[in-house]
């Protein structure tokens, strides 16, 4: 909800209730996003660009160090792309080890 110039959300458990006031920038940035053609820079550790033939970048680039999700951390990403002769899929990010765990975006 809106009041005042900000955005609150609201939630209650049992006899207890609270309010809290939400960043406007990032509701707004959320409803805009299909507006924004910008590149993210805040936090950003890693940004690459690469054409089409280049099939080794992806092994040429190593994966930075993530936040901790165990820790309260957490991480985005933030993809644009434009396949045109796919006609097999192939990873575009691909982190994963032996035991599988890892990131895998196909």
């Amino acid at each position: 909800m809106r009041i005042k110039g900000g955005y609150y959300i609201t939630e209650t458990q049992k006899t207890i209730a609270r309010v809290h006031r939400i960043d406007e920038s990032l509701l707004e940035g959320m409803w805009n996003q299909h507006l924004n053609r910008e590149i993210a820079k805040n936090g950003l550790v890693l940004a690459c660009h690469w054409e089409s033939g280049e099939d080794q970048l992806a092994s040429m680039i190593g994966m930075p160090e993530l936040y901790s999700l165990l820790d309260g951390g957490g991480f985005s990403i933030d993809m644009r792309f434009n396949l045109q002769d796919s006609t097999e899929p192939f990873a575009i990010i691909d982190t994963t080890g032996v035991n599988g765990a890892g990131i895998l975006i196909e």
